[in-house]
């Protein structure tokens, strides 16, 4: 009888650690992309699955998530999106596989590579790519969906929320809440969305003529991948101001958590002081104090969708129209009166 392929007799058959096997079959950094295409064509020659039993997957009709690296330890704002997906592809019998793609294999333009034999219906794309790797994954002609993040250079549709109309509520509640210094706070350069939410901001502040100082929208800089979204990732910006406007938008509520920390080291009050307003609305704008004033986005929701639209993709054969979810503002104790 034949034995059942295991990591440890590719890593024999390769003569390297089954450790580096390990790392190689779930997309993990710590070997070369050489190493790890050596280790995944083997396995596939081999018949070692690494997603499940052969016959279940084999059996299966299996949904391809591919996340960037960056976000392999994500417990905020897209666990939501993860949990809401899977569900709903095990409504359509679907099999959910999670593929999380280095930035050396993104970088290489290198696709997920699968066992032979499995049934991909589709991929979902969640994060944030390159243009160039998400062209390269449209190429493979398996159909596909970006769930959050949408993308101009490539034909993608994309599930996501309706950032442009999000960043006009905020920067509109603002000023009806009587603020004239207002900043921003988002890495516009990293993502779309973020880019998407500063230009809704611009818009509201233009239409009622209000010009606020430059120097408070810290948006980072070109060509850098930059999240702001801890305390220590915001503090170089933060550092370089001298004053501070009444109010900051902050394209996310982790930016917004970060944004409150560096004011109350400065000896500045939420909002007595200065106002924040966050983006996302997660589990934490509510447990914080003051709680966060935020925009609501319909994670959930977002996931249902993305399943059924990449299915219904997949069936026409082609390229569906986007689809944008309204956010909702959702008032706490964040903003403050003034004038």
């Amino acid at each position: 009888m034949q034995r059942r392929p295991t990591m440890q007799r590719i890593a024999d058959q390769l003569g390297v650690s089954k450790n580096s096997v390990y790392l190689a079959l779930n997309a993990k950094p710590g070997v070369s992309e050489v190493l790890r295409e050596k280790v995944l064509e083997t396995a596939r020659s081999m018949g070692y699955y690494a997603y499940g039993e052969p016959e279940t997957v084999k059996r299966s009709k299996c949904l391809l998530t591919v996340i960037p690296e960056y976000l392999q330890n994500d417990a905020f704002f897209y666990a939501d999106v993860l949990w809401s997906l899977e569900a709903e592809a095990k409504k359509h019998g679907l099999l959910v596989i999670k593929h999380t793609v280095t930035r050396e294999a993104e970088r290489a333009l290198i696709p997920p590579a699968l066992p032979d034999g499995i049934n991909v219906v589709g991929f979902l794309a969640i994060g944030v790519f390159s243009e160039a790797y998400v062209t390269r994954l449209y190429r493979t002609k398996i159909p596909i969906v970006s769930v959050d993040i949408p993308y101009y250079e490539s034909p993608v549709c994309c599930v996501g929320a309706a950032n442009h109309a999000g960043g006009y509520t905020a920067a509109r509640h603002l000023i009806e809440k009587g603020h004239t210094d207002i900043g921003f706070a988002g890495p516009v350069y990293a993502a779309r969305t973020v880019y998407e939410r500063w230009s809704g901001f611009r818009q509201a502040l233009e239409e009622t003529g209000i010009s606020t100082d430059a120097a408070y929208n810290l948006i980072g800089q070109p060509g850098r991948f930059e999240l702001f979204d801890t305390q220590e990732a915001l503090g170089p910006s933060f550092e370089r101001l001298k004053t501070y406007p009444t109010a900051w938008f902050c394209a996310g509520d982790r930016i917004a958590l970060a944004m409150m920390n560096l004011l109350t080291l400065h000896g500045l009050r939420v909002p007595e002081d200065v106002s924040i307003l966050g983006f996302d609305d997660l589990a934490v704008a509510q447990m914080i104090l003051p709680r966060l004033t935020t925009l609501h986005v319909r994670r959930k929701h977002m996931g249902r969708l993305a399943v059924e639209h990449l299915l219904r993709c997949a069936e026409s054969h082609q390229t569906l129209a986007h689809i944008y979810l309204p956010c909702t503002l959702i008032e706490r104790d964040s903003v403050k009166l003034i004038g």
